[in-house]
C-alpha cells in the first residue's frame, strides 16, 4: 500500500496474480502472458478517534474508492498484439512499485 501527497491524495494498493508476483520478484521483463495486475485506490481522511489516542494529528484512514477504481492490466500478447508490453520500472522498489 502506498500514500503519496500532492495531486493524487489517496491510498493505493497494487495486486497481482501468481504469474505477476513470480515475474516481478524474478525481474522478468516484459511480464509473461497470463499476468494480471490490479490497482485499487481509496480516498482518505483523518481519524479523530486515533488522533485522540496518539494525542496529535497523525492518523489517516481509508475512505471511499476513488473515481478511477479499479484498474486492471492483462498481458495477452495474442489478444492485445497492438498494445505495448505490460512493464514496470526497470529497477524495482520492492516497497513501492
Amino acid at each position: 500500500m502506498a500514500h503519496e501527497e500532492g495531486e493524487r491524495n489517496d491510498f493505493r494498493a497494487v495486486l497481482g496474480n501468481d504469474t505477476a508476483i513470480k515475474a516481478s520478484w524474478g525481474n522478468k521483463l516484459p511480464f509473461p502472458d497470463g499476468t494480471i495486475v490490479m490497482r485499487i485506490a481509496w480516498s482518505y481522511g483523518p481519524s479523530e478517534e486515533n488522533n485522540r489516542i496518539f494525542v496529535r494529528a497523525q492518523s489517516l484512514v481509508p475512505g471511499l474508492p476513488t473515481g478511477s477504481y479499479p484498474q486492471f492490466m492483462v498481458k495477452n500478447s495474442k489478444k492485445y498484439a497492438a498494445n505495448l508490453p505490460l512493464r514496470r520500472r526497470s529497477k524495482p522498489d520492492r516497497n513501492n512499485f
